[in-house]
């Protein structure tokens, strides 16, 4: 009898180790489907921003090509000026006696 008793005690214990195991299972599991969602939540945040720096990536493209052109046009337009509308080497009113060194140095 005293086998026998000591059998169910033995079963009983076990039954509780596997309650609690299975609990401990329950509890991971729930715990890795909430990280499952975060992540997947996070990715497609991820995704939006880099759909959103790709649009800026182009729109900074489209703006840096439209500075070129402008860049461009204006340097043709300057090099159609002639030397004295520049604005560089314009003249400056320049004081008696100075013999002009001072438009000489500026355009240097």
């Amino acid at each position: 009898m005293a086998a026998g008793h000591k059998q169910q005690e033995l079963v009983q214990k076990l039954q509780e180790e596997i309650k609690t195991l299975n609990q401990s299972l329950q509890e991971k599991s729930a715990d890795l489907e909430k990280k499952s969602a975060d992540l997947e939540k996070k990715s497609a945040d991820l995704e939006k921003k880099s759909a959103d720096l790709e649009k800026k990536s182009a729109e900074l493209e489209q703006l840096r090509k439209e500075n070129e052109a402008l860049v461009s046009a204006k340097s043709a337009q300057l090099r159609s000026q002639p030397q004295s509308l520049r604005g560089c080497c314009a003249p400056a009113p320049e004081p008696p006696g100075s013999a002009g060194l001072r438009s000489q140095e500026a355009c240097r």
